[in-house]
């Protein structure tokens, strides 16, 4: 860990560097505080990731990479406990990336967070979502495994049953598989 760590303190010094030496254009340069916001996150520097992806999406909400930022930036504030925020970050991402590779992620992780916050018909919402447009995704069985939670959670066993032997039969080696049992 502390190897990694000192790569991404060398990136973000490298970063440092080029902001020092101005403005350049170019592709690289436009991604910049994307890689620097991918660097805060990956050393759990929160605030300084959602500052910069934040300035990354606000600068062009439809370029390359603003949809991974929004997942990240979800994702940052949900490790600071705001789930709220982060539930704004992927409602952007779903509305205003319709076509992004990372779409059923974004859905599945808007179903979760609003499970955990106790609204399961929006979360089920977003779970039949994926369950239908993405049944290859790797987040289909977790939609699977959370619709099956809600059916529970409606003593509708039979149905939960249903769910649960999907992702325990279909995708054995998902973290979930051993819950679903």
């Amino acid at each position: 860990i502390l190897a990694e760590q000192k790569h991404w303190n060398e990136v973000l010094d490298d970063i440092y560097e080029l902001k020092r030496e101005g403005n350049p254009e170019g592709v690289f340069f436009e991604q910049l505080s994307y890689i620097e916001g991918l660097t805060y996150f990956n050393l759990a520097r929160w605030d300084n990731a959602i500052r910069s992806l934040e300035s990354f999406i606000k600068e062009d909400p439809k370029r390359l990479n603003a949809d991974i930022a929004q997942i990240k930036l979800a994702q940052a504030y949900e490790s600071k406990k705001d789930l709220a925020k982060a539930k704004l970050a992927l409602e952007v991402l779903v509305q205003d990336n319709p076509d992004s590779e990372y779409l059923a992620q974004g859905l599945a992780e808007l179903g979760r967070l609003n499970y955990l916050e106790g609204s399961q018909d929006l979360a089920e919402t977003y779970f039949d979502r994926v369950s239908s447009e993405f049944q290859s995704s790797p987040f289909y069985a977790q939609a699977q495994y959370y619709l099956g939670w809600t059916e529970m959670n409606r003593d509708n066993y039979l149905r939960a049953v249903g769910y649960f032997d999907r992702v325990a039969s279909n995708f054995p080696d998902d973290e979930l598989a051993a819950d679903s049992l």
